[in-house]
């Protein structure tokens, strides 16, 4: 049997090994969830998609807000507006983005745009 001291030791050297590798594993996911959302490789979720479905974000816009959300579209960006009951859009891309950017619009819960800007 082990001294006190000596299993204390083992115990809390374990203990920080669980930690270290618990963190490192939080880093990597948060860089590839950040990766993912830079370069719109949709394999992961988004941060603001996550925000949203764990309950930290609303999708909702409230009457007084005004909401701006940049889309990942290839070449550029896609602008949603979003103030109280009305919607922008704002440079969709190309047409082999429509899903990306029909699923976004689905996640913001944007049924319907008053303004199309292409």
């Amino acid at each position: 049997m082990l001294p006190r001291t000596k299993s204390r030791f083992r115990l809390r050297s374990l203990f920080h090994r669980v930690a270290v590798i618990v963190l490192l594993l939080v880093l990597i996911g948060s860089a590839l969830i950040t990766v993912n959302d830079t370069a719109g490789w949709g394999i992961l979720p988004t941060w603001r998609e996550l925000f949203v479905r764990v309950g930290f974000a609303n999708a909702e816009v409230s009457s007084d807000e005004l909401r701006v959300t940049f889309f990942d579209v290839g070449n550029a960006d896609c602008i949603l507006i979003q103030s109280g009951r009305k919607t922008a859009l704002i440079d969709a891309g190309k047409h082999t983005t429509a899903r990306d950017v029909l699923e976004k619009l689905q996640l913001a819960n944007v049924e319907r745009l008053d303004y199309v800007i292409a």
